[in-house]
């Protein structure tokens, strides 16, 4: 069975500045999720695939080893809430005419492959874990889980 997995965030800019990195952060996410179009000049006859996601909890570089792991995910939803205490209010932005004071956003994610035990061992050389270690060797490869790891 395929995992899924959703995300909160919650927005609350002090400026200008930081109002339009959350706009660019929310596109981001809303365009990420979207099929690719076709060729160049309007050719819209094959679809690309949407952006993939690799997630991890980390601390610094480091994945924390007491949070699960993920696989290679699919963005499924994007949700945003403009009135996350119910009443909407909004500041005058000249740069997007009004910006809401508080925005929640919800990512919903979906693991693209499912979890199996062999999913656990240094010697699996599945593309879907191989960045998902702490450590990763010279040849770029999942070092597999210690045994106070939580894993999966």
């Amino acid at each position: 069975k395929l995992r899924n997995f959703t995300f909160g965030f919650q927005f609350a800019p002090n400026n200008v500045d930081e109002a339009a990195e959350i706009r660019r952060i929310m596109r981001f996410f809303k365009q990420g999720m979207l099929p690719k179009g076709g060729g160049r000049g309007g050719n819209n006859i094959f679809l690309g695939s949407p952006n993939v996601f690799r997630l991890k909890y980390r601390s610094g570089k480091q994945r924390i080893k007491a949070l699960n792991m993920f696989k290679i995910c699919a963005l499924t939803a994007v949700e945003f809430d403009y009135t996350p205490d119910n009443v909407y209010q909004s500041y005058d932005d000249p740069s997007a005419i009004s910006q809401p004071v508080r925005t929640s956003m919800a990512l919903s994610f979906t693991e693209l492959t499912p979890i199996f035990e062999g999913d656990y061992s240094a010697y699996d050389k599945s593309e879907s874990i191989r960045d998902l270690s702490a450590s990763i060797d010279e040849n770029d490869r999942f070092d597999g889980l210690s045994d106070d790891d939580i894993g999966f």
